[in-house]
C-alpha cells in the first residue's frame, strides 16, 4: 500500500474513532500499517480505550473501529474468521502490564500478515509512549485472545426487525382475520418462493419502476443465473398460475398468501426492507363485480380488525388501448411546464411519465395539480368498467373518491385502481391498496388473461392498531403452572406438565433446582390461571394441590381427576 493510500486509510480510521462507528474493507497486507498511524496520531482520552478489530479469513478482511468506556467496550465485526484485537490505552511512561504477568516485547510491525497466515495469532496492545514497542500475551491460542479481549457484537440489518413474543398478539389477530376473510370469500390460500428469476419482476412490475431501478435484491446463485427477492406477491402469483395450468379451473381462481417482500428502501415508520404483506388475488374473470368483491373484502378485513375513520380511493388508468394517448398527453403537458418539476421528475418524464402523477415533492405540486385526468382520456370500455366498478363498490356501502393522480407504483395495472388510507395522511400512509392487471400474464409469456387483486402490509396494520389504540385478543392464558416441593418431586412435576399436553392443556414448569417461592413467582408472572404443586407434605402420591391464581382457593384432586377439572374450571371448592 503506497504512503498516500496509508495516510488516506489511516484519516479514515481516524475518521470513524472520532466521529462515529464503521468499518472500512482493507487487504490484509495493509491492516497493520494505517492502524499503527492512526495509534501514533490519536491518543485516546484519559479513561477510555479504542477497538480496531481485523477480521482476517476468506475474503476481505475488515477493520472496525469503535471507540468506548472501559477496559470491556463493546465491538461488532463483520467478516470471517478470528478478530485480532488491537487495544490502545493512554498508558503513563514506564507502567507495565497489570493483567498479563508473562507477556513478551515485540515490535507492531511484527506482527504482519505472515503470522496471520501461519495461524499465530496474538492479541496486541499498542502502547502509546515510549518506545512504542508492544507487548503480547504468550501461550494464548486465538479462540482464548478472542473470548478475552472482545465481544462480538452482532445486530440485525438495517431495515429489519425481530418480532417479539409481545408482539404476537397483534401478529396473530391479524392473520387469524386473514383467514377468515379469505373463508368468507372462498380464496384458497398459495406459496410461492421466497425469490424468483429476475426477469419474472423485471417484465412484470416494470423495468423503470423504483422497485425495480433502485428497490430489488438481486443476485447472481452458483449456477450463474440472475435471482430476486420477491419485492411483491402478484407477479409470482401470476408466473404459477400459468406455470401449474391453473387456467384449466374454474375461473375466476381465487388466491390468497400471506409472505415476505423485501425492497431495498430508506427505512422509516411502518416501512421496511424486509416486511410482510397480505395479498389476495382473483385470475381469470375480468367483469368490474369482481374488482368491487376485492375492494369489499379489503375493506371488510380492516374494519373486523377494529380499525375506523378509513378512507377510499379509486381511479382508473386505462389499458392498452386508450392510456398510450393519454400518456402522451400527459408527457406533452410535463414538458410544457418541465422548469416546475424537480430533477428526478425530468428523468421519470423520459421513462415512465405516468409515474410523475405520484410524485410527493412540494416543489412538484403545482404542476402536478394542473396535469390531465386519466379518467377524462378513457376509451369507452374503460369508462364502462369504471362505472360499472363504482356501481358495486356503492351498493357495497363502501364511500370513496376519486383521485385523478392515482395510479399506483407498478407497471402491471390497468384499468381499476384504489388504495385505503387511515386518518393521518402520509406520504407514505396508505395501508394497501390494489388494481387490475390484464396485461401481467402476457408479459410473463402466457396467454391474455384478466386479473385483479390488493396487497396490504401487515406491520402498516398493526402500526395502525397501536395509533387507533385497538385492544387485540391475547394469543392464549397458560393454563396451568406445575412447581414442585421438593427436588425428589420434580420427575413428577415433568410427568404431569406433559401428561396435561398430551391432553391439549397448555401446561409448563420450571427446568432449573428452584425454590418453591420462586417456582411459585414463576407461576405468577406466567399469568397461569392455575397452580400445581406436587410432593406436597401430607398429600398422597397420587394427589395434587391446586390453586386458582385468580381467588387463591385451592384443593386437593387426585391425578386421574385433574384433566377434567382443569377443563371444567372448578378446581376450587364449591
Amino acid at each position: 500500500m503506497a504512503d498516500v493510500a496509508q495516510e488516506d486509510a489511516a484519516n479514515h480510521l481516524a475518521g470513524l474513532v472520532l466521529h462515529r462507528e464503521g468499518d472500512l474493507a482493507l487487504a490484509l497486507n495493509d491492516v497493520v500499517e494505517p492502524a499503527r498511524a492512526l495509534i501514533g496520531r490519536h491518543a485516546p482520552r484519559t479513561g477510555t480505550n479504542q477497538e480496531l478489530l481485523g477480521v482476517v479469513g476468506p475474503g476481505l478482511p475488515r477493520i472496525h473501529v469503535r471507540p468506548g468506556k472501559g477496559p470491556n467496550a463493546r465491538a461488532r465485526t463483520r467478516g470471517y474468521g478470528v478478530p485480532i484485537s488491537y487495544r490502545h490505552y493512554l498508558l503513563l511512561s514506564g507502567k507495565t502490564c497489570a493483567k498479563h504477568v508473562n507477556c513478551r516485547q515485540v515490535d507492531f510491525n511484527d506482527l504482519t500478515a505472515a503470522s496471520v497466515a501461519g495461524h499465530d495469532f496474538h492479541c496486541a496492545r499498542a502502547q502509546l509512549q515510549g518506545s512504542g514497542e508492544q507487548h503480547v500475551p504468550q501461550g494464548r491460542s486465538a479462540k482464548a485472545a478472542l473470548a478475552y479481549h472482545s465481544r462480538v457484537v452482532y445486530q440485525a440489518p438495517k431495515g429489519t426487525q425481530d418480532i417479539l413474543p409481545e408482539d404476537e398478539p397483534y401478529w396473530a389477530f391479524v392473520e387469524a382475520e386473514m383467514r377468515r376473510q379469505a373463508r368468507l370469500a372462498n380464496y384458497g390460500e398459495i406459496r410461492t418462493p421466497t425469490f424468483e428469476e429476475t426477469g419474472v419482476f423485471a417484465r412484470g412490475v416494470g423495468a423503470t419502476t423504483d422497485i425495480v431501478e433502485k428497490e430489488m435484491y438481486t443476485f447472481l446463485d452458483k449456477g450463474g443465473d440472475s435471482m430476486t427477492l420477491r419485492p411483491e406477491a402478484t407477479a409470482g402469483i401470476v408466473r404459477a398460475y400459468l406455470q401449474r395450468g391453473m387456467a384449466s379451473r374454474p375461473q375466476p381462481v381465487k388466491l390468497y398468501m400471506l409472505l415476505s417482500t423485501f425492497r431495498y428502501d430508506k427505512p422509516q415508520k411502518g416501512r421496511f426492507r424486509e416486511f410482510r404483506q397480505i395479498d389476495f388475488e382473483a385470475i381469470g374473470e375480468p367483469d368490474p363485480s369482481i374488482d368491487a368483491e376485492l375492494v369489499a373484502l379489503q375493506w371488510r378485513l380492516y374494519a373486523a380488525l377494529g380499525l375506523r375513520n378509513l378512507s377510499l380511493q379509486v381511479n382508473s388508468i386505462g389499458d392498452q388501448k386508450c392510456r398510450p394517448a393519454y400518456i402522451a398527453t400527459l408527457a406533452e403537458y410535463f414538458r410544457e411546464h418541465i422548469d416546475g418539476l424537480c430533477e428526478e421528475c425530468q428523468r421519470r418524464l423520459e421513462t415512465n411519465p405516468l409515474r410523475l402523477l405520484d410524485e410527493k415533492r412540494r416543489e412538484c405540486q403545482a404542476v402536478l395539480e394542473g396535469a390531465p385526468k386519466s379518467a377524462d382520456h378513457l376509451c369507452d370500455e374503460c369508462r364502462g368498467h369504471f362505472e360499472a366498478w363504482l356501481g358495486y363498490v356503492e351498493s357495497a356501502g363502501i364511500p370513496f373518491s376519486i383521485d385523478s393522480r392515482l395510479v399506483r407504483g407498478l407497471d402491471y395495472y390497468t384499468r381499476s385502481v384504489w388504495e385505503v388510507h387511515p386518518p393521518l395522511v402520509g406520504s407514505q400512509s396508505a395501508l394497501g391498496g390494489g388494481g387490475r392487471y390484464d396485461g401481467l400474464a402476457e408479459q410473463l409469456g402466457g396467454r391474455p388473461t384478466p386479473g385483479v387483486g390488493f396487497a396490504t402490509g401487515v406491520e402498516r396494520i398493526i402500526l395502525e392498531l397501536k395509533d387507533q389504540q385497538v385492544l387485540v385478543p391475547p394469543v392464549g392464558t397458560l393454563r396451568a403452572f406445575v412447581v414442585y416441593r421438593n427436588l425428589e418431586a420434580k420427575r413428577l412435576a415433568f410427568d404431569v406438565a406433559e401428561a396435561l399436553r398430551a391432553e391439549g392443556i397448555s401446561a409448563d414448569l420450571t427446568f432449573s433446582d428452584r425454590a418453591l417461592r420462586k417456582q411459585l413467582a414463576a407461576a405468577d408472572r406466567a399469568g397461569a390461571q392455575y397452580t400445581i404443586v406436587v410432593g406436597e407434605d401430607g398429600l398422597a402420591a397420587d394427589t395434587v394441590f391446586v390453586k386458582e391464581m385468580g381467588s387463591g382457593e385451592q384443593r386437593e384432586v387426585r391425578r386421574d381427576e385433574l384433566v377434567q377439572t382443569l377443563r371444567q374450571g372448578n378446581a376450587a371448592p364449591e
